[in-house]
């Protein structure tokens, strides 16, 4: 039987059968290393969107649920970048960065909102 090699240090493996690594610092540093060749381009969009989303969850925490949107855009946030927009039946547009989102409202203002139908409809449908 050959024996197996760590992927990063080339160690001889023991234990069992399915392990690719000799330990935690290799297999850390091994997916470091990968995910530091992403393109600069996607690594740049997901900074962004990852600022967008944090500052949308600390106005929500904060209780800052509407906030003008020149005091959003002074703290850093790009209105460019988002994941995804639902449409509600009254046609009111949310745009969403992952979990959080704003609607646009009177005055210059935001609301800012969670979105909390997805996980709800996942919970009702997987039985939980």
């Amino acid at each position: 039987m050959e024996q197996k090699c760590c992927r990063l240090c080339g160690m001889k493996l023991r234990g069992r059968s399915d392990k690719i690594f000799c330990n935690d610092y290799c297999r850390n540093t091994f997916n470091n290393q990968r995910r530091k060749t992403t393109a600069p381009e996607i690594r740049a969009v997901n900074r962004i969107l990852l600022r967008n989303r944090d500052l949308l969850e600390h106005f929500y925490l904060a209780g800052t649920k509407r906030i003008r949107t020149s005091a959003l855009y002074r703290a850093g946030f790009d209105p460019a970048y988002n994941t995804h927009q639902f449409t509600n039946a009254q046609g009111q547009r949310y745009t969403f960065i992952y979990d959080y989102g704003f609607v646009r409202a009177a005055g210059n203002s935001i609301v800012v909102v969670k979105e909390l139908f997805r996980y709800e409809h996942d919970k009702m449908h997987s039985g939980e």
